[in-house]
């Protein structure tokens, strides 16, 4: 613990005590269903950009898609490590490595709820 005098008496401050871990912002940027882009403007499954979408419906024939995301650090982009999971269908994270897409193919008719987990090199979850 480290002690400052000043003219409002003793300041204690502990290094310790600071947190390093920092909350990277995650960005959902595209939809794309059977290889093709799905756009607000000429799409019937989505009316917004997914970054302002809480959950998306698909039809049963639109089993087949990918969503691509991004953790919002340009500091150190080269080092954060994805790690995603479709609740309800994977049973355990799948390491994309620094992959920013996850694809999925044959997916049956259900509610499943779409995870991304970021760490940076030392595994530290961010």
């Amino acid at each position: 613990t480290l002690v400052f005098g000043g003219t409002h008496g003793l300041t204690f401050f502990n290094p310790m005590d600071v947190s390093t871990k920092r909350e990277i912002p995650l960005l959902f940027e595209d939809l794309k269903i059977h290889n093709r882009l799905a756009r607000p403007q000429d799409s019937e499954s989505i009316d917004k950009h997914l970054s302002y979408r809480p959950d998306i419906c698909l039809d049963h024939n639109q089993n087949g898609f990918s969503i691509s995301f991004a953790a919002l650090d340009y500091c150190e982009y080269e080092r954060v490590h994805y790690y995603y999971k479709m609740d309800g269908f994977d049973k355990y994270w799948i390491d994309a490595r620094n992959n920013r897409e996850a694809y999925y193919a044959n997916l049956p008719a259900g509610t499943y709820t779409f995870k991304v987990k970021i760490t940076n090199n030392d595994k530290s979850i961010v």
